[in-house]
Order: structure tokens, then sequence, then C-alpha cells
């Protein structure tokens, strides 16, 4: 992505954090930065929160879904969010390009569908919503984003706890076209946002259990449990990890929660408090 369409992004984002702010009145408020930021890291969910700093004709604006409604059903505030999720696509996908146009070409071949997950995840996420989890839910159109949350969630879940074959399990939901694409390189969009994520958790992970990154190891790993799963992909990097860390770090997977679990609360977000305080540096 060129220089200027990252500089056109992050204007555009900019823009996107004022016109809420002027839209829900919140300009004087001390509490502006903090409200804005929660409504774009984590949904229009949020906004009820904030009932008491809006005016009642905002607030039912917002939550009644006979009003203010544009051509795809979004209030003004859903509205703004959905372009800043898109965004932020933009700007996080630039290096997978792969990935990018998978979204794209969704928007352009299926956008009822496309539409759902950018509406639903606006909704309930914002910007916390993994790439991953925004790939499995536009990969499986037979699944409702907002209705087969449960299912969307298992195929995530299984996804990073068991690999990327994993998703075999869930042949019935996807055409068997689809899901060879998916599984047959390692170019693939679905693999790539997994090894993404990975990229984020694994890391994380092996620091915890004070496992140095030598030799390559971490990405070493993050290839691995990318392929293989979590259990099966530590274990062929065990020679490079000392015996008392790895039993450490596999009786942890074995004994505990999965560390890399999708919930249906909300996410932890994808986009740093950081990025939102330099966009308010940059309005101010």
């Amino acid at each position: 992505m060129s220089t200027s369409k990252n500089a056109a992004n992050l204007s555009s984002t900019i823009n996107i954090a004022e016109q809420i702010s002027n839209y829900l009145g919140l300009d004087t408020l001390d509490q502006k930065e903090q409200i804005v930021n929660d409504l774009l890291q984590n949904g229009r969910q949020m906004f009820r929160k904030y009932e008491k700093f809006v005016s009642p004709e905002i607030f039912l604006a917002e939550t009644s879904e006979a009003n203010s409604l544009n051509e795809h059903g979004d209030s003004p505030l859903l509205s703004l969010i959905k372009q800043h999720i898109m965004n932020q696509w933009e700007l996080s996908l630039q290096s997978l390009s792969p990935v990018l146009l998978f979204i794209n070409r969704t928007k352009e071949e299926c956008f009822d569908h496309f539409n759902r997950v950018l509406q639903t995840t606006a909704e309930t996420r914002g910007t916390s919503a993994p790439i991953l989890f925004i790939l499995i839910q536009l990969l499986f159109q037979t699944l409702d984003p907002a209705a087969d949350k449960n299912v969307l969630n298992e195929i995530f879940n299984s996804l990073t706890s068991d690999g990327i074959q994993s998703l075999r399990k869930f042949a019935n939901y996807i055409a068997g076209e689809d899901l060879e694409e998916q599984l047959s390189s390692d170019e693939s969009p679905l693999f790539l946002s997994l090894l993404l994520y990975n990229n984020d958790q694994i890391p994380a992970l092996l620091k915890k259990h004070k496992i140095p990154n030598t030799k390559d190891l971490y990405n070493l790993a993050i290839h691995s449990v990318t392929t293989s799963g979590l259990l099966i992909g530590l274990e062929s990097v065990r020679a490079k990890i000392a015996p008392i860390s790895y039993k450490s770090l596999t009786e942890s997977l074995r004994d505990g929660k999965p560390p890399l679990q999708l919930t249906t609360e909300v996410a932890q977000p994808q986009i740093g408090e950081k990025f939102f305080e330099y966009v308010f540096l940059c309005v101010h």
C-alpha cells in the first residue's frame, strides 16, 4: 500500500473520530476520548453505557431500530464505526494482500453477507475483532454472524488450538472447493490470517514461560502451531526449548483453559490504545 493511501486512511480515521464526537455532542466533555475509543474498539454495544452523556434525542435515535437508519439499516453511529473498521482493515492488512483481496472480493460478490459480517462486527466487537475471526465469518456464508455466533466461535477456537487442518471438522458448513482452496496453500487468506493471529499470541505465550527467542524459535513455533495446532506445533520445536520450560508450557496447555480462545464477551483490542491516543493527538 502506498504512503499516500496510508495517509488517506489515517486522515479518514481522524475524521471519523471527530464525526462521532460531534454527532454525540461530546466536544466539551473530558470523557470524549474515552467514549469514542470505547465505541471504536468494542462496538456500538458500548453506547448504552454513556446514556447520561448524550441528549435523549440522540440516545433514542441510536437505540430505536425505527429511527435514523440509512439504506443499509445503519444508524449514524453504526455507519461511522463500520467505516472505521474498514479503514483499519486497509491499514493492518497492507502487507497481507491476499487477505485484503479476499475481503474486497467478498464485498463485491456477496455484499449482503459482507454487510452482515461488518454490521455485526461494528455492533458487538469493533476493531477488537481479530482479522482471523472476520475471515472465518466471511468464508462461512451458510452461518449468520449474529445467530450462529457459537458455531463461529467454535471454528475460531478449533483453528487456534488445533491448526489450519482442523477446518475440515466444519466441512458441512462450507463448499468443498472453498475448503480446499483455504487448506491447499500457506498463502491462502485463512492461513495468513491464522498466522497473523499466532504472530501475536505465540511469542506472548512463550515469554510467559520464560522461553527466549533463540535460533528463530518464535517464528518456527508460529508457523508450526498455525499448521499443526498448539500441542503438536510446540512439540516440533521441543529440541530448542529447555526441558523444564517445555514441561511448564505443555502442562499449562493441557490443564488449563486454552489460551487462544474467543469468547462471546468483548475481545481484547487488536489496535492498542496508543493508536487512539495518537488519533486524538492529531485532531488536537
